[in-house]
């Protein structure tokens, strides 16, 4: 896959897959109102195979977990947004995270990244990450290892067909839509989370045969501007109670090659100085991890 296309690819996918820690667009037009002289499998080879181009935007991510176990319904919402710049090392971003659970306060925090060090922003504070935790993620992307060689969204794909042309953040984008593969993407991600360190992703468990993957490309560079994947869950929870999961996932990126460099705080605290008493629950494993004290993250 080309380099560039790659790594932005695999960042906006990186942001979903590391520990917890949306956007619109407009109704895809009919295929045969504005016909694309392509087929999907050349859109997705382009798109993902591509060269050059992509070294920085602004990206938006949401996840949502919804589960309805047949009395009641609970929703979990992940969102994340903000600038990134890639280079030959580690990236570099500041991404404002929020943690929505039910209909209960949401909880805020922000990540950011100089390519040197990460910082963590929480209760309008700014703190540095854990140096080992910074220094092993930057690692996995110094020459010859770039971990986002383990991404390749065109297989997963199990039948993609062509779905007509929408506009995603000014720019006129071809559809590609189709039922998708999870055990191709799973096993995508859990190799690049391997590769940086990150705690293994579990199973999704119950039945999800019907995930469906949606990837909207520029008409004039081909790059990926949105992906939108749907995954209902089916299953038994403990006592044999039946239960329904969908999970949706949003990427979408927009301002390509067109983003301000990435500062570091001013006075950042050291990550030891977090008082953990203050930190909202939804945000626990988050904090955890970046100070070196949750799963995956290298000891004191």
């Amino acid at each position: 896959m080309g380099a560039d296309r790659l790594r932005a690819t695999g960042f906006t996918m990186l942001v979903v897959a590391m520990p917890f820690a949306g956007c619109g667009g407009d109704e895809a037009t009919p295929p045969d109102a504005e016909p694309v002289p392509r087929d999907p499998e050349a859109v997705l080879e382009e798109t993902f195979g591509g060269e050059g181009g992509v070294a920085g935007g602004f990206l938006e991510a949401g996840v949502e977990f919804t589960l309805f176990d047949g009395a009641s319904t609970y929703s979990q919402r992940f969102a994340l947004e903000g600038p990134f710049e890639l280079g030959s090392g580690a990236p570099s971003f500041d991404l404002g995270l929020t943690v929505e659970q039910g209909d209960g306060p949401a909880a805020e925090a922000r990540l950011a990244s100089t390519g040197e060090a990460g910082f963590l922003e929480l209760g309008g504070v700014d703190y540095e990450i854990d140096p080992a935790v910074f220094e092993r993620l930057a690692r996995s992307f110094e020459a010859g290892g770039d971990p986002f060689d383990a991404l390749d969204p065109s297989r997963w794909f199990l039948d993609a067909s062509l779905e007509g042309t929408a506009e995603h953040g000014g720019v006129e984008t071809v559809q590609v839509s189709g039922p998708a593969i999870m055990s191709r993407l799973f096993d995508d991600l859990r190799e690049l989370t391997g590769m940086l360190g990150l705690p293994a992703l579990g199973p999704l468990g119950g039945k999800n045969a019907d995930a469906t993957l949606d990837v909207f490309s520029g008409l004039g560079d081909s790059v990926l501007r949105r992906l939108e994947l749907t995954i209902p869950v089916e299953g038994e929870l403990e006592g044999g109670q039946p239960f329904e999961n969908e999970i949706t996932l949003s990427l979408a990126l927009g301002e390509v090659n067109d983003h301000p460099a990435i500062e570091p705080p001013a006075e950042p605290r050291s990550i030891t100085e977090l008082d953990y008493e203050e930190v909202p629950a939804e945000l626990s494993g988050l904090v955890g991890f970046v100070a070196g004290d949750g799963p995956g993250a290298p000891s004191r």
